[in-house]
């Protein structure tokens, strides 16, 4: 489900850093990235590109000889095609749940971005998976559900 909040998105082009600690004590620094280049993290990235390429050049499902000499994962997300969809010009994943409900967006998570995103799900207030089911809005669709 998409956000209702009119402002939802309307950020600065000046990456946003955060700061937390670990349960470590170290602190952490995360830089929140605009959609325009998330997106373009994804077209460029090794793991996902090639998926994320042809799902935003085309919404018919290719055939299996146009991902055949592509990695495994591009054959993985092919698979998947039905469930790609487009938002602000980055691809996601549609996800439900249990009973087959609607349940939210899955990014598709640039290489780049995984170790960091990963960390800020287990990191200082964050630390939870349970926190952005409850704030839900942006770091719901921005982050990818680890479930």
């Amino acid at each position: 489900m998409l956000p209702a909040d009119p402002d939802y998105g309307a950020r600065s082009n000046v990456p946003a850093r955060v700061n937390a600690t670990n349960n470590d004590r170290e602190n952490k620094e995360w830089i929140v990235r605009s959609l325009e280049e998330i997106a373009e993290l994804q077209r460029s990235d090794t793991d996902i590109g090639a998926i994320v390429r042809m799902r935003l050049q085309c919404e018919e499902h290719p055939s299996f000889d146009d991902v055949r000499s592509e990695i495994t994962n591009t054959k993985v997300y092919w698979t998947q095609w039905p469930r790609l969809v487009v938002w602000n010009g980055v691809v996601y994943s549609v996800s439900f749940n249990k009973v087959g409900h609607l349940n939210g967006l899955q990014l598709l998570a640039p290489t780049s971005l995984r170790s960091e995103m990963i960390d800020c799900m287990h990191t200082g207030l964050t630390g939870s998976h349970s926190y952005f089911a409850e704030v839900g809005g942006a770091a719901g669709v921005l982050m990818f559900d680890v479930n």
